[in-house]
């Protein structure tokens, strides 16, 4: 009976440790991760606005991953989350893993790893996107100054000259001026306008309409009209 006993005592101890090391093995898959090839991290991302955070990386594992993290001032990382959905598959064999942070401190800066690979980390900062191997910096936009509307300068005023009216005599002729003085010694209130009225429907003895009407006219009546 004593045999039994301590049979079944040994049993249970056994029992315990292995129970003891199982559990042991999975608190220690689930905080560092499994290891191996299929687990090493690429392309950490971490974007930081205000108290909250995203963090994103890529790997060969369909596991759920865990992140450790910290502010950046302390050099530790002795917060961890995981993460809450299934890695999404992506191109080339690989998973898209993501993690979401909340009630971090505003203005101030963290490092983030992956669990397992405290050598892959990045610097996660407010409106900052961070890379592998450390934070990349964005570049400040440059505001280009707005140059001043360039007034057009007036363009010259170039005169044109008068020009030069060519008559053709072939089809027309000079108002004889003592046609237009025998107008006005017959006609003594008509005025220049009447004259070249006058004459504008009239032709010389071959047809060919008058020119110069104005002119003749004018002189026509200052004959008239100043020889008394």
């Amino acid at each position: 009976m004593q045999l039994d006993d301590q049979k079944k005592r040994l049993l249970a101890i056994g029992g315990g440790v292995v129970t003891f090391l199982l559990v042991l093995f999975f608190i220690i898959r689930a905080i560092f991760g499994r290891g191996g090839e299929e687990a090493i991290p690429s392309d950490i991302q971490c974007s930081k606005n205000g108290a909250i955070a995203t963090v994103t990386w890529k790997s060969k594992s369909s596991d759920k991953g865990l992140i450790k993290y910290g502010v950046q001032t302390s050099g530790e990382m002795p917060f961890l989350d995981e993460e809450q959905k299934d890695p999404e598959k992506v191109n080339g064999g690989l998973y898209a893993h993501t993690v979401n942070l909340e009630s971090l401190l505003t203005n101030s800066s963290y490092i983030v790893g992956i669990s397992g690979f405290d050598e892959k980390t990045v610097i996660c900062q407010d409106n900052v996107a961070a890379g592998k191997g450390g934070s990349s910096q964005t570049n400040p936009i440059t505001s280009v100054p707005t140059k001043a509307p360039i007034t057009p300068l007036p363009s010259p005023v170039v005169s044109s000259p008068t020009p030069t009216i060519v008559i053709d005599s072939s089809d027309s002729s000079l108002l004889p001026l003592v046609k237009a003085t025998s107008y006005f010694n017959d006609n003594p209130t008509k005025t220049l306008l009447d004259c070249v009225k006058h004459f504008s429907n009239m032709s010389d003895d071959s047809g060919n309409s008058y020119f110069g009407l104005a002119h003749v006219c004018s002189a026509a009546w200052k004959q008239v009209n100043t020889s008394n």
